[in-house]
């Protein structure tokens, strides 16, 4: 169990009066310095390249059945998947004291140069006048903001104004569902642009079960999801991914996830509903703007929240890193994409991972550096497997 640098946060959302918790259940300013031709180049501490420590499982189960399994009322009664390890939670208290440190202030932008490295940047649904007619459809409102991707789009997030909330680049944003243990969970994730157009970033504790030591089962992305609808309907998993380092000892500074989903018969996922820029190795000091579907009260998973504020690095003895920002989503915001603005674009950089008891307000994110990268050039390759016909 939770050998070494465990993190605090390692039980989920949701569990009541305790010191951990994962989130799982289941405009920021443009950053200083840096090479502005190419935002990933700036630099900060970063964990060492370790492409075998990348995990993988392909799925064997029909995309028709998991996407079949997932009713109304199993997605509606679908739980936070904090509560499923709960039983692991004394054992991270009792370590997290000592895991790790607030190293606020000796975290700079500059240390540690990596070099130039490749960027992808945001890509927008390929009908973007299709996407906003669905969701007009959906809300019943009229969207005027659907074509915006600047600061104003994210910085005037309105839980009451669902067009908004789901128009590009915000679309890219879903809820997660899958089964572990014989019950159904709930995560968050994100759509992020890549070679094969298919790939959603989460967090690995929403792809692989350590209570159970095997990966979920049931495995769908629905985006923009809203109160039981999705106007792009579910996709299936084909291959999901996370670290060994999680896998073998639940590091929540390795907690990553992403997931290649099947495409349906209208495309792939990328394709239809836009993909987010992505950014790794940048400074852990950014403005951020985190979205998901908290599950646990006070919320009830059915809409997309946000939260944001300027990040705070925490930094492991052995240089591995997170980051926090103020926020209030629960369990089941899991995998919720964290966006900052780079050079007038919005990239993915973080997402929620865990809350600790000793830091309250805060939400918690795996620092996305080297680890974070060979993980997604793995899946962004990856094939995709057969069109889902729906």
């Amino acid at each position: 169990m939770l050998r070494h640098r465990k993190r605090p946060g390692l039980s989920l959302l949701g569990v009541l009066a305790l010191c951990l918790f994962i989130l799982s259940a289941c405009g920021g300013s443009t950053p200083s310095q840096g090479n502005t031709n190419n935002p990933l180049a700036s630099s900060s501490p970063t964990q060492a390249p370790s492409s075998d420590d990348i995990d993988q499982q392909t799925v064997t189960e029909n995309p028709d059945d998991a996407l079949n399994y997932w009713t109304s009322d199993k997605m509606l009664s679908a739980l936070n998947v904090d509560l499923l390890n709960a039983d692991n939670i004394k054992d991270l208290q009792q370590q997290a004291d000592n895991a790790i440190k607030n190293v606020t202030g000796s975290v700079t932008q500059g240390e540690n140069p990596v070099g130039n490295l490749p960027e992808i940047p945001p890509m927008a649904p390929q009908d973007l006048q299709d996407l906003l007619q669905q969701l007009s459809q959906l809300s019943g409102q009229q969207s005027s903001t659907g074509t915006q991707t600047s600061a104003s789009l994210l910085g005037a997030f309105s839980n009451t104004q669902p067009t908004a909330r789901y128009s590009y680049p915000l679309s890219t944003i879903g809820k997660v569902f899958f089964t572990a243990g014989g019950k159904n969970w709930v995560c968050s994730g994100t759509a992020i642009n890549s070679s094969n157009k298919s790939v959603v970033d989460t967090a690995g504790h929403c792809v692989y079960d350590r209570h159970s030591k095997s990966y979920v089962n049931n495995w769908i992305f629905c985006p923009m999801y809203y109160k039981g609808s999705a106007p792009y309907g579910c996709w299936a998993a084909h291959h999901r991914y996370t670290t060994k380092s999680w896998v073998s000892h639940g590091d929540f500074e390795s907690d990553y996830g992403a997931v290649v989903v099947h495409p349906r018969s209208s495309g792939r996922l990328v394709n239809r509903i836009g993909g987010a820029g992505w950014a790794y190795n940048y400074s852990p000091k950014q403005s951020f703007h985190a979205y998901g579907y908290p599950a646990a009260k006070p919320f009830n998973g059915q809409t997309m929240k946000s939260c944001s504020g300027t990040s705070t690095a925490w930094k492991y003895n052995n240089g591995t890193m997170d980051m926090s920002i103020p926020c209030n989503m629960t369990g089941g915001s899991s995998g919720g994409g964290w966006f900052t603005r780079i050079n007038g674009g919005w990239y993915l950089n973080g997402h929620n991972d865990f809350t600790w008891s000793k830091h309250p307000g805060q939400m918690f994110s795996p620092y996305y550096g080297a680890t974070w990268y060979n993980l997604y050039k793995r899946a962004s390759t990856a094939d995709v497997g057969p069109v889902v016909n729906r």
